[in-house]
């Protein structure tokens, strides 16, 4: 999380920034969003399994400035490259400026320079610890986009107090979710459980249980 805090935050990267999040569940996944939200971004996390036009459309309306993604993912038994649907969404998308790659099953992938670098070249040789940014209770931290299954996607703002807030009484009083717990939620990043997935149980100090 630390380093690529860093690495965001040598691309000038910082605090109001909004950065998506294109990446199946994946370990790497949780230091994105906690990457992220320690240098003060916003996230916006999208569906792993989008096209290029529901990308776009998302990374316009949030006014992104940078993707973390991956050169592809593992759907069905088959391999599937989710670079290339990025870069044709990125083709409609002037703001975005910056692309980190994560290097997942090793499938050949362009990269269009000075946009895009590899994670693991970005993170490379930072130190493991990194400032954390200073934010009001009510920053954003991430925006959220309906499915826009029956309408234009909508965004909606979630605030680092609200968003933590509610997860201690979904799951620390709901659920009686205890550090020796583990949680198990079937779903993405571009749904609202990817979050919740990777902020409760770390907030609680349980274990998160992802599938990819």
């Amino acid at each position: 999380v630390c380093r690529l805090a860093q690495a965001l935050r040598r691309r000038g990267l910082g605090r109001g920034d909004v950065i998506a999040i294109y990446m199946p569940m994946v370990p790497e996944v949780a230091a994105a969003f906690l990457a992220i939200a320690k240098i003060g971004a916003t996230v916006l996390p999208l569906f792993s399994g989008f096209g290029a036009t529901a990308i776009a459309g998302r990374l316009n309306d949030g006014g992104a400035k940078a993707v973390l993604t991956v050169d592809g993912t593992r759907r069905r038994g088959k391999e599937v490259g989710m670079k290339p649907v990025l870069d044709e969404a990125l083709a409609q998308v002037p703001t975005v400026a910056q692309v980190f790659v994560l290097r997942h099953l090793g499938i050949a992938t362009p990269l269009t320079s000075p946009r895009d670098l590899w994670w693991h070249d970005a993170v490379s040789g930072l130190p493991a610890s990194a400032p954390t940014e200073q934010v009001p209770a009510d920053a954003p931290l991430i925006l959220i986009f309906t499915s826009g299954t029956t309408g234009k996607a909508k965004g909606a703002v979630l605030t680092h107090c609200g968003f933590a807030a509610k997860l201690a009484l979904d799951l620390g009083l709901c659920l009686d979710f205890k550090p020796a717990d583990r949680l198990l939620w079937m779903s993405d990043m571009g749904w609202l459980v990817g979050p919740i997935l990777v902020v409760g149980p770390t907030m609680l100090g349980g274990t998160i249980v992802i599938a990819e």
